[in-house]
């Protein structure tokens, strides 16, 4: 649920930001980043809490676009 409400917020940032070419390849990247993470900690069965850190640092820099 958690990666749900972060990936509609970094859809409506792209859209925010779709005339900015680098603000959006920097949310896409983040995107990509974040999704592959939590896709890795499922598969693992990892501990959330790193991955809920990570994903904060992630659309910290993305937000800095």
């Amino acid at each position: 649920m958690f990666v749900d409400i972060v990936n509609q917020w970094l859809s409506q940032q792209l859209a925010r930001r779709a005339g900015e070419a680098a603000a959006a390849s920097q949310i896409a990247q983040a995107h990509e980043a974040i999704n592959r993470a939590a896709r890795e900690t499922d598969a693992y069965n990892l501990e959330r809490r790193p991955l809920v850190f990570n994903v904060f640092g992630l659309l910290a820099q993305a937000a800095q676009s």
